[in-house]
C-alpha cells in the first residue's frame, strides 16, 4: 500500500489527526512492517517541528504504540506552551 509509505500530514491537520490516518493505513495492511519501518514512517511522516522534537528523543526499538504516547504527550506540551504566551 503506497500510500502508508508514502504519508505525511498534511498542514491542515492535526498530530491527533495524522495518528488517526497512520493507524487506519496501518490497519489496512496485509503484512505488518518491521518496528523500524514503522517508525521511519511515522516519523517521518509528522510535519515539524515535531520531527526535530523526536530527533533528539532515544525511541529506537520502542513499540510503536509507545512512540505514538510519547507524540502525543509532546504535542498537547507543545500546544499548552503556545496557548500560554
Amino acid at each position: 500500500m503506497n500510500q502508508f509509505y508514502s504519508m505525511a500530514q498534511e498542514v491542515t491537520k492535526t498530530v491527533p489527526q495524522f495518528i488517526i490516518w497512520f493507524q487506519n493505513l496501518r490497519k489496512q495492511l496485509t503484512r505488518s512492517p518491521t518496528l523500524e519501518k514503522l517508525m521511519e514512517v511515522f516519523l517521518t511522516g509528522l510535519r515539524e517541528p515535531m520531527w526535530t522534537t523526536l530527533a533528539v528523543v532515544g525511541l529506537i526499538g520502542s513499540p510503536i504504540e509507545y512512540i505514538i504516547s510519547r507524540v502525543l504527550r509532546l504535542d498537547n506540551a507543545q500546544s499548552m506552551s503556545m496557548t500560554s504566551l
